[in-house]
């Protein structure tokens, strides 16, 4: 028999669950196990709610918020840890090319007939390193994952979804190999002669290998501000300090494709002419 929460279980503890379910719905209760080693809650999402509704994951890496308000009613909801990390290269999951996962694969339920009144927010935590890291979810119709846009926090190391929609989603955290996309450059007035760049998604100070896709040149910068903003470069991965420019590319092209990967082994430059 398998623990609640996991892909199966005996039917037995099929049978227990069912009737816990039911029990609650008759009685009106309200029933939430989180167990020690695995996420598994049953719950409601109070109709009036005098502080934030959090729920998080035993490991501390998931977290689901809804913010303090009022709805026009209550709201069942269900969060499960499907498959454990450990077990996803096993499963029937297949993981986008390049990437691994950093979480357990969660599923998460919301069902509700009155106005969706309240966004929740899902947050997933993870080491702050080098590494890439983005929220997948599962996409039954082509069965493959897709990335989510989610808002970084390159402090806390987080990245955050809206639920926007009630229904079901089972989604992931996946570490990626690299990120692919364009980069344009800017002066940084306190570092102006580094190899710095900005970036939505390295934490400031992390090191990042770039390579212009154009004539395969790299640099290795260090990330020391935030940008570009992606809700006015949707297309751009990093901004390049000029002196990490110069090294890839003239200044004179302004925009180029490059990859971004985390930096791991030393590699050599050198410098374009303007």
């Amino acid at each position: 028999m398998r623990k609640l929460g996991n892909r199966y279980f005996g039917w037995r503890g099929g049978m227990l669950f069912v009737l816990l379910v039911a029990s609650c719905a008759v009685f009106g209760f309200v029933y939430h196990l989180a167990q020690a080693e695995d996420l598994a809650v049953i719950d409601l999402i109070p109709a009036v709610r005098n502080s934030n509704f959090v729920v998080k994951s035993p490991d501390g890496v998931l977290t689901f918020k809804v913010e303090k308000g009022t709805s026009t009613d209550n709201v069942a909801f269900k969060l499960l840890s499907l498959i454990p990390r450990e077990e996803i290269a096993s499963s029937t999951y297949a993981l986008p090319a390049q990437t691994q996962p950093a979480s357990d694969i969660y599923f998460l339920d919301i069902s509700t007939s009155s106005d969706w009144s309240f966004t929740p927010q899902l947050t997933l935590s993870y080491p702050g390193d080098n590494n890439l890291r983005n929220i997948y979810y599962w996409d039954g119709g082509n069965n493959r994952f897709v990335k989510l846009d989610s808002v970084k926090d390159l402090k806390k190391y987080s990245a955050t979804i809206d639920v926007a929609f009630p229904g079901k989603m089972i989604f992931v955290l996946l570490q990626e190999s690299e990120a692919v996309g364009r980069a344009s450059w800017y002066v940084h007035p306190r570092y102006r002669k580094e190899l710095m760049a900005a970036s939505t998604q390295f934490s400031r100070g992390a090191k990042v290998v770039v390579t212009n896709l154009a004539n395969g040149r790299q640099v290795v910068v260090t990330i020391k501000d935030w940008g570009p903003d992606p809700a006015i470069h949707p297309d751009r991965v990093i901004d390049l300090g000029k002196e990490a420019f110069k090294k890839i590319a003239s200044t004179k092209a302004g925009v180029i494709d490059v990859r971004v990967e985390p930096y791991q082994n030393p590699i050599s430059t050198v410098a374009i002419k303007k």
